[in-house]
């Protein structure tokens, strides 16, 4: 299995993005639940599917693209 991508840098104790590329592989490794990342990012990735997939509104599913 290959490392994880480093995709944020440490600066004065603080942790940001190491650049805007770093952002766009983050999410699209939490999409495809890459398992390069910690089994929490994967949870909260599912949950938060999930929740998307059952979003209604007065009794209207709603569909977010």
């Amino acid at each position: 299995m290959s490392s994880r991508p480093d995709l944020f840098v440490k600066n004065d104790g603080f942790w940001y993005w190491k650049n805007d590329e770093a952002k766009k592989i983050f999410f699209e490794m939490l999409l495809n639940h890459d398992k390069r990342l910690p089994k929490e990012f994967i949870e909260i990735q599912v949950l938060y599917e999930k929740i998307l997939e059952n979003l209604e509104v007065n009794g209207q599913k709603i569909t977010v693209k």
